[in-house]
């Protein structure tokens, strides 16, 4: 195991892992990581919906 693989591993645990039981910090990684994909899926609705009405005011949509 290489040095920055231990400490992302001891990084992880303290972010997720301080205080709580296994099962939670496990919820709570999962939480994190649904939510960094709800975030993405936003953020790529919006830029779709600004490209869609640049083409359109610019008649090159197909």
């Amino acid at each position: 195991m290489t040095v920055v693989t231990s400490l992302r591993k001891l990084f992880i645990k303290r972010l997720f892992g301080s205080g709580h039981d296994e099962e939670a910090s496990l919820i709570a990684g999962l939480q994190a990581g649904y939510l960094f994909i709800g975030a993405c899926a936003l953020l790529c609705s919006i830029v779709s919906f600004i490209l869609y009405r640049m083409l359109t005011k610019r008649n090159e949509i197909l």
